[in-house]
């Protein structure tokens, strides 16, 4: 009797996250290689973090971003709870968000104080798999850029 209201809630969820949609943005061209490792040196260095990949998951109805914890102190303003969690196709300007069931929360792994080379993730809703692998995805944590970064 639980599973199929478990089921009937992530699909409702899944429902809503399609129903909200995808914003549209003017479209951002893509970088070059160098520009984007020098990008994320730069966010490892002045915000503690690593990013370790953003991949399909759930069938290709959720991203699953993963970061590494190099500097605890640098990456605690990135676990903020108030902290909006956004990922952004390069190509579309689409937005995408950190869904939050009632039942669940946010989608986001927090804790009161990150810890240090430990890895962390944030999945993020692509309703109609929006975002396909080779895309190219940018995320914004609070006023933090990162990316862009390539969907494996």
């Amino acid at each position: 009797m639980i599973r199929p209201i478990r089921h009937r809630l992530f699909a409702l969820c899944l429902t809503g996250l399609a129903v909200c949609g995808a914003g549209r943005l003017g479209a951002v061209e893509p970088s070059s290689d160098s520009a984007l490792q020098s990008n994320l040196d730069l966010v490892e260095r002045e915000h503690g973090i690593r990013v370790d990949s953003v991949r399909l998951a759930s069938s290709g109805y959720m991203l699953d971003f993963r970061y590494w914890v190099t500097d605890v102190d640098k990456a605690w303003t990135l676990f903020r709870d108030s902290q909006r969690r956004e990922l952004v196709h390069t190509s579309t300007g689409a937005r995408m968000i950190v869904p939050a069931p009632a039942y669940v929360g946010p989608m986001s792994q927090t804790s009161e104080k990150p810890k240090l080379d430990r890895r962390y993730y944030v999945f993020f809703a692509n309703p109609g798999k929006h975002v396909q692998s080779g895309d190219s995805v940018t995320i914004y944590i609070g006023d933090v850029e990162i990316g862009p970064i390539q969907v494996r």
